[in-house]
Protein backbone atom coordinates (compact mmCIF):
# COMPACT_ATOMS: atom_id res chain seq x y z
CA UNK A 1 0.00 0.00 0.00
CA UNK A 2 3.11 2.53 0.65
CA UNK A 3 3.48 1.92 -3.43
CA UNK A 4 0.09 2.77 -4.00
CA UNK A 5 0.17 6.02 -1.46
CA UNK A 6 3.48 7.36 -3.82
CA UNK A 7 1.10 6.67 -7.23
CA UNK A 8 -1.55 8.84 -5.55
CA UNK A 9 0.49 11.26 -4.02
CA UNK A 10 2.06 11.53 -8.05
CA UNK A 11 -1.26 11.35 -9.14
CA UNK A 12 -2.81 14.43 -7.11
CA UNK A 13 -1.33 17.62 -9.31
CA UNK A 14 -4.62 15.80 -11.71
CA UNK A 15 -6.75 16.68 -8.94
CA UNK A 16 -5.02 18.79 -6.15
CA UNK A 17 -7.94 19.38 -3.87
CA UNK A 18 -9.26 15.36 -3.50
CA UNK A 19 -8.00 13.94 -0.14
CA UNK A 20 -5.95 11.37 -0.79
CA UNK A 21 -7.15 9.58 2.47
CA UNK A 22 -10.26 9.03 0.32
CA UNK A 23 -8.36 6.06 -1.81
CA UNK A 24 -7.79 3.56 1.68
CA UNK A 25 -9.44 0.80 2.31
CA UNK A 26 -9.84 0.94 6.22
CA UNK A 27 -7.39 -1.31 8.12
CA UNK A 28 -9.30 -4.30 9.70
CA UNK A 29 -8.96 -4.05 13.41
CA UNK A 30 -7.56 -6.92 15.63
CA UNK A 31 -10.87 -7.88 17.24
CA UNK A 32 -12.41 -8.43 14.03
CA UNK A 33 -14.30 -11.56 13.88
CA UNK A 34 -13.99 -13.28 10.44
CA UNK A 35 -17.15 -13.89 8.46
CA UNK A 36 -16.51 -17.53 6.68
CA UNK A 37 -20.11 -17.54 6.05
CA UNK A 38 -19.35 -14.68 3.93
CA UNK A 39 -17.16 -16.14 1.49
CA UNK A 40 -19.88 -17.98 -0.51
CA UNK A 41 -21.33 -14.77 -1.49
CA UNK A 42 -17.66 -13.06 -2.65
CA UNK A 43 -17.38 -16.57 -4.52
CA UNK A 44 -20.08 -15.25 -6.74
CA UNK A 45 -18.12 -12.37 -7.83
CA UNK A 46 -16.36 -14.84 -10.44
CA UNK A 47 -19.91 -14.73 -12.66
CA UNK A 48 -21.07 -11.38 -11.58
CA UNK A 49 -19.90 -7.62 -12.39
CA UNK A 50 -21.54 -6.44 -9.21
CA UNK A 51 -21.52 -6.74 -5.95
CA UNK A 52 -24.34 -4.58 -3.71
CA UNK A 53 -23.43 -4.77 -0.20
CA UNK A 54 -26.96 -2.23 1.34
CA UNK A 55 -27.21 -2.14 5.25
CA UNK A 56 -27.50 0.86 8.02
CA UNK A 57 -24.55 2.59 9.09
CA UNK A 58 -23.02 0.32 11.93
CA UNK A 59 -23.18 -3.08 10.59
CA UNK A 60 -19.67 -3.64 9.43
CA UNK A 61 -19.57 -3.36 5.47
CA UNK A 62 -16.44 -1.54 4.88
CA UNK A 63 -14.99 -3.99 6.91
CA UNK A 64 -16.17 -7.13 5.43
CA UNK A 65 -14.99 -6.08 2.22
CA UNK A 66 -11.44 -4.75 3.24
CA UNK A 67 -10.98 -8.03 5.14
CA UNK A 68 -12.13 -10.41 2.30
CA UNK A 69 -9.74 -8.14 -0.18
CA UNK A 70 -7.11 -8.24 1.72
CA UNK A 71 -6.72 -12.23 1.24
CA UNK A 72 -7.14 -11.80 -2.55
CA UNK A 73 -4.09 -11.79 -4.76
CA UNK A 74 -5.82 -9.75 -7.17
CA UNK A 75 -4.71 -6.26 -7.00
CA UNK A 76 -8.12 -3.53 -6.13
CA UNK A 77 -8.82 0.12 -5.31
CA UNK A 78 -11.02 1.98 -2.97
CA UNK A 79 -12.65 4.85 -3.21
CA UNK A 80 -14.53 6.58 -0.63
CA UNK A 81 -17.41 9.41 -1.32
CA UNK A 82 -16.71 11.84 1.55
CA UNK A 83 -19.84 14.32 1.28
CA UNK A 84 -22.55 14.40 -1.14
CA UNK A 85 -21.35 14.20 -4.74
CA UNK A 86 -23.47 16.57 -6.80
CA UNK A 87 -20.74 16.84 -9.87
CA UNK A 88 -20.53 14.36 -11.94
CA UNK A 89 -17.07 15.45 -13.79
CA UNK A 90 -15.45 15.19 -10.57
CA UNK A 91 -16.75 12.03 -9.61
CA UNK A 92 -15.19 10.90 -13.10
CA UNK A 93 -12.06 12.03 -11.89
CA UNK A 94 -12.10 10.34 -8.46
CA UNK A 95 -13.17 7.21 -10.61
CA UNK A 96 -10.29 7.34 -12.58
CA UNK A 97 -7.34 8.24 -10.21
CA UNK A 98 -8.64 4.92 -8.12
CA UNK A 99 -8.02 3.07 -11.50
CA UNK A 100 -4.79 4.52 -11.61
CA UNK A 101 -3.35 3.51 -8.45
CA UNK A 102 -3.23 0.00 -10.42
CA UNK A 103 -2.68 1.15 -13.79
CA UNK A 104 -1.00 3.99 -14.47
CA UNK A 105 -1.88 6.94 -16.68
CA UNK A 106 -5.19 4.87 -17.54
CA UNK A 107 -7.90 7.29 -18.63
CA UNK A 108 -6.23 10.07 -20.37
CA UNK A 109 -9.25 10.22 -23.07
CA UNK A 110 -12.16 10.11 -20.19
CA UNK A 111 -10.37 13.26 -18.49
CA UNK A 112 -10.38 14.85 -21.52
CA UNK A 113 -13.65 14.35 -22.12
CA UNK A 114 -14.31 15.40 -18.39
CA UNK A 115 -12.92 18.96 -19.32
CA UNK A 116 -14.88 19.29 -21.97
CA UNK A 117 -17.12 22.60 -22.31
CA UNK A 118 -20.19 20.35 -23.46
CA UNK A 119 -19.89 17.33 -21.33
CA UNK A 120 -20.96 13.88 -23.49
CA UNK A 121 -23.79 11.65 -21.95
CA UNK A 122 -22.72 9.22 -19.11
CA UNK A 123 -22.87 6.40 -21.72
CA UNK A 124 -20.08 8.25 -23.57
CA UNK A 125 -18.09 8.44 -20.31
CA UNK A 126 -18.80 4.42 -19.72
CA UNK A 127 -18.31 3.20 -23.09
CA UNK A 128 -14.65 4.88 -23.02
CA UNK A 129 -14.11 3.76 -19.64
CA UNK A 130 -15.05 0.19 -20.89
CA UNK A 131 -13.43 0.09 -23.84
CA UNK A 132 -9.92 0.65 -21.54
CA UNK A 133 -10.97 -1.79 -19.33
CA UNK A 134 -11.66 -4.52 -21.88
CA UNK A 135 -7.47 -4.71 -21.79
CA UNK A 136 -7.36 -6.00 -18.43
CA UNK A 137 -5.67 -9.37 -18.36
CA UNK A 138 -6.68 -9.78 -14.59
CA UNK A 139 -9.26 -9.91 -12.10
CA UNK A 140 -9.56 -6.13 -10.60
CA UNK A 141 -11.97 -4.88 -7.48
CA UNK A 142 -13.20 -1.27 -7.19
CA UNK A 143 -14.78 -0.29 -4.28
CA UNK A 144 -17.10 2.38 -4.03
CA UNK A 145 -18.02 3.08 -0.48
CA UNK A 146 -20.62 5.18 0.76
CA UNK A 147 -22.15 5.45 -2.53
CA UNK A 148 -25.42 6.64 -0.56
CA UNK A 149 -24.11 10.41 -0.97
CA UNK A 150 -24.22 10.25 -4.70
CA UNK A 151 -26.83 12.57 -5.20
CA UNK A 152 -26.70 13.10 -8.95
CA UNK A 153 -28.62 10.64 -11.67
CA UNK A 154 -25.52 11.04 -14.04
CA UNK A 155 -23.33 8.77 -11.49
CA UNK A 156 -26.08 6.34 -11.34
CA UNK A 157 -26.52 6.60 -15.55
CA UNK A 158 -22.97 5.69 -15.96
CA UNK A 159 -22.49 3.03 -13.54
CA UNK A 160 -25.63 1.79 -14.62
CA UNK A 161 -24.28 1.44 -18.13
CA UNK A 162 -20.50 -0.24 -17.04
CA UNK A 163 -22.77 -3.03 -15.50
CA UNK A 164 -24.87 -3.28 -18.31
CA UNK A 165 -21.86 -4.19 -20.57
CA UNK A 166 -20.19 -6.10 -18.45
CA UNK A 167 -16.27 -6.36 -18.61
CA UNK A 168 -15.20 -10.20 -17.61
CA UNK A 169 -12.08 -9.20 -15.60
CA UNK A 170 -13.48 -5.77 -13.68
CA UNK A 171 -15.48 -6.24 -10.43
CA UNK A 172 -17.46 -3.18 -9.02
CA UNK A 173 -18.45 -3.22 -5.29
CA UNK A 174 -20.83 -0.93 -3.85
CA UNK A 175 -21.38 -0.50 -0.56
CA UNK A 176 -24.13 1.97 0.60
CA UNK A 177 -26.33 2.55 3.20
CA UNK A 178 -30.06 2.77 0.40
CA UNK A 179 -30.06 1.03 -2.44
CA UNK A 180 -29.00 3.05 -5.74
CA UNK A 181 -31.89 3.88 -8.45
CA UNK A 182 -30.68 1.10 -10.73
CA UNK A 183 -32.34 -1.86 -12.77
CA UNK A 184 -31.23 -4.07 -9.49
CA UNK A 185 -33.84 -6.22 -10.42
CA UNK A 186 -33.03 -6.55 -13.85
CA UNK A 187 -29.20 -7.63 -12.91
CA UNK A 188 -30.93 -10.31 -10.38
CA UNK A 189 -32.13 -12.14 -13.41
CA UNK A 190 -29.27 -12.05 -15.45
CA UNK A 191 -26.78 -13.15 -12.85
CA UNK A 192 -25.07 -10.12 -13.00
CA UNK A 193 -25.48 -9.12 -9.10
CA UNK A 194 -24.29 -10.12 -5.62
CA UNK A 195 -25.75 -8.99 -2.89
CA UNK A 196 -25.00 -8.71 1.17
CA UNK A 197 -27.44 -6.80 3.43
CA UNK A 198 -28.17 -6.36 7.14
CA UNK A 199 -29.35 -9.83 7.90
CA UNK A 200 -26.22 -11.40 6.10
CA UNK A 201 -23.85 -9.19 8.09
CA UNK A 202 -26.00 -9.40 11.71
CA UNK A 203 -23.74 -11.45 13.90
CA UNK A 204 -24.56 -14.95 14.69
CA UNK A 205 -24.82 -15.90 18.42
CA UNK A 206 -21.25 -17.95 17.62
CA UNK A 207 -19.95 -14.51 16.46
CA UNK A 208 -21.01 -12.75 18.75
CA UNK A 209 -19.58 -15.42 21.76
CA UNK A 210 -16.45 -14.95 19.97
CA UNK A 211 -16.37 -11.13 19.54
CA UNK A 212 -17.00 -11.09 23.36
CA UNK A 213 -14.45 -13.24 24.25
CA UNK A 214 -11.62 -11.45 22.28
CA UNK A 215 -12.76 -8.08 23.65
CA UNK A 216 -13.66 -8.71 27.08
CA UNK A 217 -12.71 -11.73 28.09
CA UNK A 218 -15.29 -12.65 29.48
CA UNK A 219 -17.28 -16.35 29.08
CA UNK A 220 -20.90 -15.67 28.34
CA UNK A 221 -23.70 -18.97 28.92
CA UNK A 222 -26.16 -19.63 26.21
CA UNK A 223 -29.19 -17.15 28.60
CA UNK A 224 -26.52 -14.56 28.67
CA UNK A 225 -25.62 -14.52 24.79
CA UNK A 226 -29.35 -14.90 23.94
CA UNK A 227 -30.43 -12.02 25.72
CA UNK A 228 -27.43 -10.04 24.25
CA UNK A 229 -28.10 -11.43 20.62
CA UNK A 230 -31.77 -10.38 20.85
CA UNK A 231 -30.52 -6.87 22.50
CA UNK A 232 -28.12 -6.00 19.53
CA UNK A 233 -30.18 -8.18 16.89
CA UNK A 234 -26.73 -9.21 15.68
CA UNK A 235 -25.82 -5.47 15.40
CA UNK A 236 -22.28 -5.29 15.46
CA UNK A 237 -22.01 -1.16 16.14
CA UNK A 238 -24.38 -1.65 19.15
CA UNK A 239 -22.57 -4.39 20.09
CA UNK A 240 -19.09 -2.20 20.53
CA UNK A 241 -20.75 0.79 22.14
CA UNK A 242 -22.54 -1.63 24.56
CA UNK A 243 -18.47 -2.95 25.61
CA UNK A 244 -17.74 0.71 25.81
CA UNK A 245 -20.49 1.10 28.27
CA UNK A 246 -21.17 -2.04 30.46
CA UNK A 247 -19.25 -2.93 32.97
CA UNK A 248 -18.40 -6.48 33.06
CA UNK A 249 -21.13 -7.26 35.32
CA UNK A 250 -24.04 -5.70 33.51
CA UNK A 251 -22.74 -7.92 30.29
CA UNK A 252 -22.54 -11.19 32.77
CA UNK A 253 -26.61 -10.54 34.46
CA UNK A 254 -28.68 -9.54 30.83
CA UNK A 255 -31.28 -8.11 33.32
CA UNK A 256 -29.22 -4.89 34.19
CA UNK A 257 -28.82 -4.23 30.08
CA UNK A 258 -31.11 -2.15 28.03
CA UNK A 259 -34.08 -3.38 26.83
CA UNK A 260 -33.22 -2.20 23.04
CA UNK A 261 -31.25 -0.46 20.52
CA UNK A 262 -33.99 0.35 18.58
CA UNK A 263 -33.91 4.00 19.28
CA UNK A 264 -31.26 6.92 18.81
CA UNK A 265 -32.49 7.64 22.62
CA UNK A 266 -30.51 4.45 23.87
CA UNK A 267 -27.79 5.11 22.08
CA UNK A 268 -27.39 8.21 23.11
CA UNK A 269 -27.78 6.97 26.90
CA UNK A 270 -25.44 5.12 26.01
CA UNK A 271 -22.55 7.03 24.74
CA UNK A 272 -23.36 9.51 27.49
CA UNK A 273 -22.65 7.27 30.36
CA UNK A 274 -19.32 6.08 28.47
CA UNK A 275 -18.08 9.78 27.70
CA UNK A 276 -18.80 10.48 31.44
CA UNK A 277 -16.33 8.04 32.26
CA UNK A 278 -13.48 9.65 30.38
CA UNK A 279 -10.98 12.33 30.97
CA UNK A 280 -12.08 16.13 30.15
CA UNK A 281 -8.79 15.70 27.36
CA UNK A 282 -10.55 13.05 25.49
CA UNK A 283 -14.46 13.92 25.86
CA UNK A 284 -14.02 17.23 24.59
CA UNK A 285 -11.98 16.37 21.47
CA UNK A 286 -13.96 13.53 20.59
CA UNK A 287 -17.34 15.74 20.74
CA UNK A 288 -15.54 18.43 18.81
CA UNK A 289 -13.67 16.01 15.86
CA UNK A 290 -16.93 14.69 14.94
CA UNK A 291 -17.85 18.04 13.02
CA UNK A 292 -15.15 16.84 10.60
CA UNK A 293 -15.33 13.68 8.07
CA UNK A 294 -11.67 13.87 8.69
CA UNK A 295 -8.72 14.84 10.94
CA UNK A 296 -5.14 15.28 11.10
CA UNK A 297 -2.63 16.85 14.06
CA UNK A 298 -3.67 20.30 12.44
CA UNK A 299 -7.19 19.77 12.76
CA UNK A 300 -6.75 18.66 16.26
CA UNK A 301 -4.70 21.95 17.23
CA UNK A 302 -7.24 24.16 15.90
CA UNK A 303 -9.92 22.94 18.25
CA UNK A 304 -11.61 24.98 20.22
CA UNK A 305 -10.81 25.46 23.85
CA UNK A 306 -11.81 28.28 25.54
CA UNK A 307 -9.63 30.79 27.63
CA UNK A 308 -10.65 30.08 30.97
CA UNK A 309 -9.46 26.23 30.75
CA UNK A 310 -12.47 25.20 31.44
CA UNK A 311 -12.23 21.97 29.28
CA UNK A 312 -8.20 21.38 30.65
CA UNK A 313 -4.82 21.19 28.74
CA UNK A 314 -5.03 19.02 25.60
CA UNK A 315 -2.85 16.02 25.32
CA UNK A 316 -0.40 15.46 23.00
CA UNK A 317 -2.08 14.84 19.42
CA UNK A 318 -0.05 11.07 19.62
CA UNK A 319 -1.31 10.46 22.87
CA UNK A 320 -4.98 11.47 21.88
CA UNK A 321 -4.55 9.04 19.06
CA UNK A 322 -2.96 5.89 20.73
CA UNK A 323 -6.19 6.25 23.84
CA UNK A 324 -8.75 6.17 21.14
CA UNK A 325 -6.92 3.42 19.76
CA UNK A 326 -6.30 1.62 23.05
CA UNK A 327 -10.03 1.79 23.83
CA UNK A 328 -11.17 0.52 20.19
CA UNK A 329 -12.89 4.41 20.21
CA UNK A 330 -14.47 3.35 16.49
CA UNK A 331 -11.08 5.42 15.25
CA UNK A 332 -10.36 4.30 11.74
CA UNK A 333 -6.54 5.06 10.43
CA UNK A 334 -7.07 6.75 6.48
CA UNK A 335 -3.40 6.11 5.39
CA UNK A 336 -0.08 4.36 5.71
CA UNK A 337 1.61 7.06 7.29
CA UNK A 338 -0.57 7.13 10.67
CA UNK A 339 -1.40 10.75 9.79
CA UNK A 340 -5.26 10.86 9.12
CA UNK A 341 -8.32 9.66 10.41
CA UNK A 342 -11.81 9.13 10.92
CA UNK A 343 -14.69 8.22 13.41
CA UNK A 344 -17.17 5.24 12.25
CA UNK A 345 -20.30 7.08 10.75
CA UNK A 346 -22.41 6.15 13.69
CA UNK A 347 -20.18 6.74 16.28
CA UNK A 348 -19.77 10.43 14.72
CA UNK A 349 -23.39 10.87 14.09
CA UNK A 350 -24.33 10.15 17.74
CA UNK A 351 -21.22 12.59 19.20
CA UNK A 352 -22.57 15.37 16.84
CA UNK A 353 -26.40 15.11 18.28
CA UNK A 354 -24.77 15.30 21.70
CA UNK A 355 -22.83 18.48 20.65
CA UNK A 356 -25.53 21.02 22.13
CA UNK A 357 -25.54 19.72 25.56
CA UNK A 358 -21.96 20.47 25.60
CA UNK A 359 -20.99 23.66 24.07
CA UNK A 360 -23.08 27.36 23.60
CA UNK A 361 -24.03 28.55 19.89
CA UNK A 362 -21.31 30.77 20.28
CA UNK A 363 -18.53 27.94 20.69
CA UNK A 364 -19.82 25.94 18.36
CA UNK A 365 -19.60 29.35 15.96
CA UNK A 366 -16.19 29.26 16.95
CA UNK A 367 -15.31 26.02 16.80
CA UNK A 368 -16.56 26.10 13.00
CA UNK A 369 -14.71 28.88 11.73
CA UNK A 370 -11.49 27.41 13.29
CA UNK A 371 -12.05 24.21 11.03
CA UNK A 372 -12.70 26.53 8.38
CA UNK A 373 -9.28 28.38 8.60
CA UNK A 374 -7.76 25.65 8.95
CA UNK A 375 -9.46 23.73 5.61
CA UNK A 376 -8.45 26.95 3.78
CA UNK A 377 -4.91 26.54 4.94
CA UNK A 378 -5.17 23.19 3.92
CA UNK A 379 -6.37 24.28 0.55
CA UNK A 380 -9.69 22.73 1.06
CA UNK A 381 -11.89 25.15 -0.21
CA UNK A 382 -15.01 22.89 -0.55
CA UNK A 383 -14.71 21.59 2.85
CA UNK A 384 -13.58 25.25 4.48
CA UNK A 385 -17.23 26.73 2.80
CA UNK A 386 -19.00 23.84 4.05
CA UNK A 387 -17.86 24.77 8.15
CA UNK A 388 -18.51 28.51 7.10
CA UNK A 389 -21.90 28.29 6.19
CA UNK A 390 -22.69 25.68 9.58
Amino acid sequence: MTDAYCIIEEAMPEMPTIPKTRFFAPPVPSDYIYRASLDARFEQMDSASLMLLSAPSGYGKSLTVSSWLEKQDDPFSWLSIATKESNFQRFIREFILALRIHYPGFGEEVLALSRALETPSPEIFSQVVSDELSGLRSRFFLVLDDYHLINNPKVDRFIESLISNPIPDFKLLILTRRDPSMPLSQWRMKNQLVEIRDRDLMFTRSEIRCFIEKNKGLQLNEEQLAALEKLTEGWISGLRLLLLSLSPEQFLEPANAPGSLENNSTLFSLLNEFLSTQPRQIRIPLLQLSLLSEFDEEFYSALYLDKEGKYGEMLDFKDFVNHLKMSNLFLIDLDVKGKWYRFHHLFQDLLKGMIPDYFTANEQKDLQLSFANTCMQKSRHEQAIEHYLM
